[in-house]
């Protein structure tokens, strides 16, 4: 069992991929053809596993295309309802004129 330290992954590709931090592998968790893939790769580099992914199995890969899009959608549509800063929210902060 991979050892669970650091911070939460937030990139959806970890969907599809478990590191272990004690072997400094990232193991491919794609079902193919019944049974998990388990391919490993060296290292935990989210660009390096979506070229696998990318390459290794074209559903997963649309499949997390999917998540990017959805991940992406639900993260702007959190910042919307926010004020956005300006130096008139922060008359403080504005240099004055002379």
């Amino acid at each position: 069992m991979a050892a669970k330290l650091g911070r939460k992954r937030q990139s959806p590709v970890w969907d599809y991929f478990e590191f272990d931090c004690i072997l400094d592998t990232s193991k491919y968790l794609v079902v193919e053809q019944d049974q998990i893939c388990g391919q490993f790769l060296k290292g935990k580099n989210p660009t390096n596993l979506k070229v696998h992914l990318k390459s290794s199995n074209k559903r997963a890969n649309l499949a997390y295309l999917e998540k990017v899009k959805e991940h992406a959608q639900s993260s702007s549509a959190g910042s919307e309802g926010k004020p956005k800063q300006s130096s008139e929210m922060h008359p403080e902060t504005t240099p004055e004129k002379h």
